[in-house]
């Protein structure tokens, strides 16, 4: 079965829903409005969304435009005036019974600025107070690993065997499918070791003229969150808008249900996927190249490295911020600071920018005959997770990677001859 390009938009009394699907012949349509799921069948054509909030469905009417080939669907919904949240967030519409749910347990920003201004900071406290970014967990024991049958790693370490016949210039594992979160951790920091240049380190720094044009470079999606910062509706965050192109893909990603080992874990390496893009969009002038997607996974020590043992922002930071000066083209750590500031506004502008972020950085592996795995045991489901992840720590995440400094001292560097 096809799942078919559709809008959902909204109103106090209906929701719309339109559906793209050719020569359609009234007869042989199938359409089904029960509480909250709505389904439509047409051989090939078949969509399920399941929304927030129930319809009525007595009172649905369709009609069909020839012309543009669109049926326009309108369901009433049972409670008038009732906003349905994320309705253009495509995947958790799709998501089946056993799915999550379209309801998420804590509000969104959207609902969370109509609350009492008390219960609004109690919701928010109870949200984040889990997340202390700093204090270190206890790390899985050799013995864990030892148990197991074979090498996990991707998102949430759920993926295995995606390296035994693949040859990746991006990895700089030796053997993937053998390895431990932490013979990878130790196999990272020794390939970075080994691959530092001071020289060339030292040599970006003091070549201004070709440093600067980037440092002076604001990138599209810093500039909105900044006019928004200094605007004088600062509160209110324009909902970010998704492109056709974005809605499409929204469509092809996973429909899972997200039993995170470590969510802690999972927010903290969001970051390092975001700094690779914000890095490579810096450096191209927001002008993508065949080697952007290598740039973005060699930045990412969860990508390149496979190594999502992080467990506190500073820890994440330094080993982030050794790549940026280990791997890439330009290195430089004033670079670097601005790729952070373009982190931090990103995080800030909540999960809608972050999901157009991620659908881009998935756009740029999708189309290389290898690279294309980090899409499938990374890219997507971050995509797909990030659609019902909580806008409070995201915000708490970035006020952190924000205030987290790591100094030349901590990057276990040979980087004396550069001051703090």
């Amino acid at each position: 079965m096809i799942t078919p390009r559709f809008d959902v938009s909204q109103d106090d009394l209906n929701v719309y829903v339109n559906v793209k699907a050719t020569a359609l012949r009234s007869a042989d349509v199938e359409l089904d409005v029960t509480d909250n799921l709505l389904v439509f069948h047409y051989a090939p054509y078949y969509l399920r969304l399941r929304f927030p909030g129930d319809l009525v469905g007595d009172d649905v009417k369709a009609s069909y435009n020839l012309s543009t080939s669109v049926l326009a669907i309108v369901a009433p919904k049972k409670t008038p005036g009732e906003h349905f949240a994320d309705l253009d967030l495509h995947t958790k519409l799709l998501a089946r019974v056993n799915e999550p749910a379209t309801k998420p347990k804590t509000s969104l920003i959207a609902e969370v600025d109509a609350m009492d201004p008390l219960d609004r900071l109690k919701q928010i406290y109870e949200e984040t107070e889990e997340f202390n970014w700093e204090l270190d967990q206890s790390l899985p024991v050799d013995d864990e690993d030892t148990l197991r049958p074979k090498a996990q790693y991707g998102f949430n370490n759920s993926y295995s065997e995606y390296y035994q016949l693949q040859e990746d210039t991006i990895t700089t594992l030796a053997d993937a499918e053998s390895s431990t979160p932490q013979s990878r951790r130790a196999q990272r920091i020794e390939s970075e070791n080994a691959k530092f240049d001071l020289d060339y380190f030292l040599a970006d720094t003091n070549d201004t003229e070709t440093i600067d044009p980037f440092l002076s470079y604001v990138p599209p999606i810093t500039q909105q969150f900044l006019d928004w910062e200094t605007s004088q509706d600062a509160h209110h965050l324009p909902a970010y808008q998704f492109t056709e192109a974005e809605k499409l893909q929204m469509q092809a990603l996973p429909k899972k249900q997200y039993l995170l080992d470590d969510i802690k874990s999972t927010y903290i390496c969001l970051a390092p996927i975001l700094f690779g893009y914000a890095y490579d969009v810096r450096t191209t002038f927001n002008e993508p190249t065949v080697e952007s997607a290598w740039t973005i996974g060699r930045l990412a020590p969860n990508v390149s490295a496979l190594d999502n043992m992080f467990h506190t922002v500073k820890d994440m930071k330094i080993a982030t911020t050794r790549r940026a000066i280990i791997y890439p083209l330009y290195r430089s750590l004033d670079l670097v600071e601005k790729c952070w500031e373009d982190v931090y506004a990103i995080l800030r502008g909540g999960r809608r920018r972050i999901l157009s972020v991620l659908l881009a950085v998935r756009d740029r592996f999708a189309w290389h005959d290898v690279r294309y795995v980090y899409n499938k045991i990374l890219f997507d489901d971050y995509a797909s997770w990030i659609q019902s992840a909580s806008d409070n720590v995201l915000r708490s995440l970035a006020h952190e990677i924000k205030h987290c400094k790591v100094s030349s001292k901590e990057l276990g560097l040979a980087l004396e001859q550069r001051p703090d």
